[in-house]
């Protein structure tokens, strides 16, 4: 009877984290046909879990976009341990590997940590969120994944990649089975997806990338099984030289792989989708030197008639790294913003005039 006369309000915060589990919410409001992002990085959970590190769930317009792909069986075999993957997971995988391994329904072997607590930070309409794990370090490379929301209809994923040698990235991306995805001709690393509640638009950034898409079977209800499709960015690097270090050419550097994910409303139509755009721009010092890439990242983002400008520092603050930006507009951060007026896209300033960006990340 106590529980029936509950008064029910909705919550006030639509921006949770969940420390101590390593689960980030973020909801656009509290509505039926809200937007939705969830992100994961937390403890394996005993034999339940899944190798989930990473991992993303995003629901716009109240309706599935990405989805982990779920659970379909308990009993030992093929279907339970693809299920449980990485690679089935809206994740990143190293040179094709999984960072943990099924020894039968419950035993698991690799129990890579993730990098706790995490972060998290929101400035106005930026939400930024950051994890890592270890999974990957049997194989020299520690994975961190800095993830920027613009609203609830624009994200940007960095996946970054510490360590050295020749490696392949992959982001991987699994929808709703009611979504359709496809490739324009001449466009190949962007990739188009239809709902019944939206449209959306993948934009991968990074150089030397191979975009596969293909079916993949998901399980949003015990022994059923249903045909999606998924995305996967692979990225294939190479042992980078630096300039500055002739003593060591595999001294440790950052690889990245960005994706830029854009969302509308379904009844613009996928035409609609032309109008978001984005590309990476250069990041310099105000001395004039140009970061090398696995230094600092630029993304130009155009929303319709909105142009934002995001810097990402893949290095700490330091020596001529400390105060870095592009197009005029600086900061002192590691995760930096600017929202564009219309006129300053192709704007020079003269000395002395540069902006300010917004910090996310010091």
């Amino acid at each position: 009877m106590a529980y029936e006369t509950l008064e029910s309000k909705e919550p006030m915060e639509t921006l949770v984290w969940q420390r101590e589990s390593g689960n980030w919410y973020l909801r656009s409001d509290w509505g039926r046909n809200a937007d939705y992002l969830h992100v994961r990085c937390g403890g394996l959970g005993g034999g339940h879990g899944h190798f989930d590190k990473l991992h993303i769930d995003l629901v716009v317009n109240g309706e599935d976009f990405l989805m982990d792909a779920g659970r379909y069986t308990y009993v030992a075999g093929k279907e339970r341990f693809r299920l449980k993957s990485a690679a089935a997971h809206n994740t990143v995988t190293v040179d094709g590997r999984e960072y943990t391994h099924c020894l039968d329904a419950w035993g698991v072997s690799g129990l890579g940590m993730a990098v706790n607590p995490g972060y998290c930070k929101q400035k106005g309409k930026y939400t930024y969120i950051q994890c890592g794990h270890t999974g990957y370090m049997q194989q020299g490379v520690l994975v961190n994944r800095k993830i920027l929301a613009i609203g609830t209809k624009t994200y940007i994923i960095c996946d970054e990649f510490y360590g050295n040698g020749e490696h392949c990235y992959s982001q991987h991306f699994h929808m709703a089975p009611e979504c359709h995805a496809s490739v324009k001709e001449g466009q190949d690393n962007t990739v188009y997806v239809s709902g019944k509640q939206f449209e959306a638009k993948m934009c991968c950034l990074s150089e030397n990338v191979k975009t596969n898409l293909e079916a993949f079977s998901v399980s949003r209800h015990y022994n059923q099984m249903e045909q999606a499709e998924s995305v996967t960015f692979c990225r294939k690097s190479k042992a980078m030289a630096s300039q500055n270090d002739s003593m060591n050419a595999d001294f440790v550097r950052t690889q990245s792989v960005i994706t830029v994910i854009f969302c509308a409303d379904q009844e613009k139509g996928q035409d609609n989708m032309e109008e978001y755009t984005a590309q990476l721009v250069p990041v310099v010092s105000p001395q004039g030197r140009c970061m090398e890439q696995y230094e600092a990242r630029g993304v130009l983002l155009t929303c319709q008639k909105e142009q934002y400008l995001v810097v990402i520092a893949h290095v700490e603050a330091g020596a001529d790294c400390d105060y870095i930006g592009a197009m005029n507009y600086y900061g002192l951060g590691r995760v930096m913003t600017a929202q564009l007026m219309p006129e300053e896209t192709n704007e020079h300033h003269l000395p002395g005039e540069e902006r300010r960006m917004n910090v996310l990340c010091w």
